[in-house]
Formats: structure tokens, C-alpha cells, sequence
């Protein structure tokens, strides 16, 4: 029986608008560190441990060609199949909307079936169950590749049977850092019009083709760019925060407190005014130190390299304040507690 060839090279190919085989250094390696980001952030998704070699660059346009090195080589063949597909796949679905959606215009739209504070408290929970399920659908993912790893026959070399469609499908719904990268990627190309077309080959190890070429064209460029880094934010309605630095006088000044769930310092705003109010006519004890719980709105966007943080807190309602041991409820945070009761009760 004649053995497959080994699948575990990829071949990236830059099509030039000219007979030339050089580019803008700065532009090739920008694009290479997002590939590479790509691939490591597919590596971890399915738990697939993996080494990188570059090898010597071929002209006709200018190729690069990465190795890739494995326990188990023959599993490469999948890895790479998914690698190649995640990197010229136009982003859609849930992830890009949530990247592109008019928060002003979707609130507008919420708000015909429930208040705000509802609207908080049900898409903190879907967001929480989001993340749940994308870790357990990760979990999966490993697990199916690691068996498929064990029952690879190494002299028939067969590679793994696993939906590369289905894992395809997942990566490009839940992982920020590979639709970051791969924006950052086309970004770089998009500012560069001498490169006319990409294309993305798996390649034997004796570099002989192991499928068709799938190119992406310069007009094609900007579809793979997302247009904000703004990520949905996260309501705390059980937030506590340790006072350090109250912002008394009028304007809009950012307060500093210990965020206690995290334990770091944040910078934030309080826009409930009528706590305010009262501690300025003292009539709620404080000072620096002082506890309150509150409803903590946290702003989120994506880094550069694809991590969600936190960039913007505010205080939207003060619930309760500490005396002591002793947690007073204030009341606008009975009234608030009152309206999510109500809510309930009608959604019941």
C-alpha cells in the first residue's frame, strides 16, 4: 500500500502588480506576525501543540512557506485545512454584529418589551452564557482532536475525520483574536496596493500541492476589516467599590475606587446624582474608604492582539452603602430593586 504524502507546510503567496519579487518590508512582516498570531490562536482552540519553521522564500510574486511540526504529523493535515479556510473567510454572524451593531438603535428596539435595567440584566446573562458555551465547545474540540490523534493510523497515514467546517464555523463565531488578527492582517495589505491577491496553500512536505489554491483579491480586502474594536458591555448589578478618591464638585470627573471583585484600582464615574447630592449635603456618612454597592456599567474593546479590556467604568445607580458592618439599602436602590421585582413578575 502507497502511503499519503505529508500534508504540514502552508504556502502564502503575494501577487504583485508588478513583474517584481519584493514588498514593503514593514507590510510582509506585519503580515506574517498576524498569520502567525492566527495560527497559534487556532492551535490553542483545538489543543493541537504545534512548532513553526519558515522556510526560504520562492519568487513568482513572493511565496513564504511555514512548516509545521507536530507530535503526530498526520494530524497537520486537518490543522491546516482549518487554518487555511478561518484565514479567508469573510467574518459574519454573532461576533461581527455584536462588533458592528448600533448600540443606540438596538436599545431603542429592546426598549419596546422591557426597561433598561431588565434589558442589563438578561444580556449580562447571555454573555456569561456565551462565554460558558464557547469554553465547553472549545473543551470538545480538544477532545475530539486528541482522539483523533490516538486512533491516527501512522502506516496508512490517514488524517483525522473531523468536521472542519463545523470547527471553522465556531472559531469565526466566538474568538475575538482571530477576527482581530486577521483584520490587522488584510488591514496591512489593504493600505498596500501592490499586492494585487493573496492565496493560501497546504503543501506536502516535498512542497507539491495538497489542494487547490484559495486566493483573496485586493477589492476583496476590506471585507475582512472590522470597522470598531467596541465590544458589548458588562453590567455588575451586585458590584462592590471601595472608595479612594470621591470627585465632589461639579463636572464630569472620574472617581477612584477597588473594584473589590477584581481587587484593582479603577477610575470611574458616578452618575447616580442623587447620591452625590447626599453626600454633599451629608446626609449619607462618607469618606475616603467607604463601601458602596452599586450597578457598574464596564466599557470593553479589543486590544491590538485581540484581548478583550476593560476601558471605561461608571456608576450608574448606588444600591446600598456600608456602615460598619451593616449594608444600608439607599433609595434609589429600593426603587430599582422594586422595578426588577415588577419586571419579573410580568415576565413570569
Amino acid at each position: 500500500m502507497v502511503n499519503a504524502p505529508l500534508v504540514n507546510k502552508l504556502e502564502l503567496h503575494y501577487f504583485f502588480s508588478d513583474s517584481s519579487h519584493s514588498m514593503d518590508a514593514f507590510v510582509r512582516n506585519k503580515c506574517e506576525s498576524e498569520l502567525l498570531a492566527i495560527i497559534r490562536e487556532i492551535s490553542s482552540i483545538t489543543g493541537i501543540e504545534i512548532r513553526i519553521e519558515t522556510e526560504a522564500y520562492a519568487e513568482g510574486g513572493l511565496r513564504e512557506r511555514f512548516k509545521l511540526l507536530a507530535k503526530n504529523q498526520f494530524v497537520l493535515t486537518t490543522l491546516l485545512a482549518i487554518i487555511t479556510s478561518v484565514a479567508t473567510t469573510v467574518p459574519s454572524g454573532y461576533l461581527l454584529h455584536k462588533l458592528t451593531t448600533d448600540p443606540e438603535v438596538e436599545e431603542l428596539e429592546k426598549q419596546k418589551l422591557r426597561n433598561e435595567v431588565e434589558q442589563g440584566r438578561l444580556e449580562q446573562q447571555k454573555i456569561k452564557t456565551e462565554i460558558e458555551r464557547n469554553e465547553l465547545e472549545n473543551h470538545r474540540l480538544r477532545l475530539d482532536m486528541r482522539q483523533h490523534e490516538r486512533e491516527l493510523n501512522e502506516a496508512s497515514r490517514v488524517s483525522p475525520v473531523i468536521n472542519v467546517t463545523q470547527v471553522v464555523t465556531h472559531i469565526n463565531d466566538t474568538s475575538y483574536k482571530v477576527l482581530k488578527h486577521r483584520s490587522s492582517f488584510y488591514k496591512a495589505l489593504n493600505s498596500y496596493p501592490k499586492v494585487t491577491q493573496v492565496s493560501f496553500t497546504r503543501l506536502t512536505s516535498d512542497n507539491q500541492e495538497a489542494g487547490a489554491p484559495v486566493s483573496v483579491v485586493y477589492q476583496d480586502f476590506s471585507q475582512f476589516i472590522v470597522s470598531t474594536d467596541e465590544l458589548p458591555p458588562i453590567r455588575d448589578e451586585q458590584a462592590v467599590v471601595e472608595i479612594i478618591s470621591p470627585v465632589l464638585k461639579p463636572g464630569n470627573y472620574k472617581w477612584k475606587g477597588i473594584y473589590l471583585k477584581t481587587g484593582h484600582s479603577i477610575d470611574f464615574y458616578m452618575k447616580d446624582q442623587d447620591f452625590k447630592e447626599d453626600v454633599v449635603k451629608a446626609r449619607i456618612p462618607f469618606r475616603n474608604g467607604s463601601r458602596i454597592a452599586c450597578v457598574l456599567d464596564i466599557s470593553r474593546k479589543l486590544s491590538e492582539t485581540g484581548e478583550a479590556v476593560n476601558t471605561t467604568y461608571a456608576v450608574s445607580i448606588v444600591t446600598a452603602t456600608f456602615e460598619g458592618g451593616t449594608m444600608i439599602e439607599t433609595s434609589q436602590g429600593r426603587n430599582y430593586r422594586t422595578s426588577k421585582n415588577q419586571l419579573k413578575l410580568t415576565f413570569e
